[in-house]
């Protein structure tokens, strides 16, 4: 969590950005009253990502459905809870189900936290199938982790 809590979101890889601006994108369509997948879905699509979007909705559905306090978004920079969310992907795959869903159990109730580890675990996965999820980027311009490629510091596309 500590590699990203605080941290400018361009310094992100490309798949940590599409999250961070994913789950802003999320709360901030669902607190309008419209869908959040019609932008959401267009944004996962140009990287390949549409098998991936029905566990990044579940997490979503969890994660504002089941939090144990309001979820707290950044700007700028990587907010507590996207730090959470993000170090907790990254790692989700060299886990068991168990520790994941311990993890996931900082954010949500202790019911949803194994659907949420699950949820995360599915999305992570199809992230790194599709080489986007590395860590954090140096941000150096070549840097094949950095997020230089259209999305700006607010992960806006």
């Amino acid at each position: 969590m500590y590699d990203y809590v605080d941290r400018p979101v361009a310094s992100l890889d490309r798949g940590g950005q599409l999250l961070v601006w994913a789950m802003r994108r999320w709360v901030k369509d669902r607190a309008a009253g419209s869908c959040p997948c019609r932008e959401i879905g267009p944004a996962f699509h140009v990287y390949r990502l549409t098998p991936a979007l029905p566990f990044f909705q579940r997490s979503m559905t969890l994660l504002t459905g089941s939090m144990r306090q309001t979820l707290a978004l950044g700007a700028a920079h990587v907010s507590e809870h996207e730090a959470v969310v993000l170090a907790l992907i990254r790692t989700l795959p060299a886990r068991n189900l168990d520790d994941a869903a311990d993890i996931a159990g900082l954010l949500v109730r202790a019911e949803a936290a194994p659907r949420l580890a699950d949820a995360l675990r599915q999305l992570a996965l199809r992230l790194f199938a599709r080489d986007l999820l590395y860590g954090v980027s140096d941000g150096r311009p070549g840097d094949r982790r950095s997020g230089r490629d259209g999305m700006n510091d607010t992960g806006n596309a």
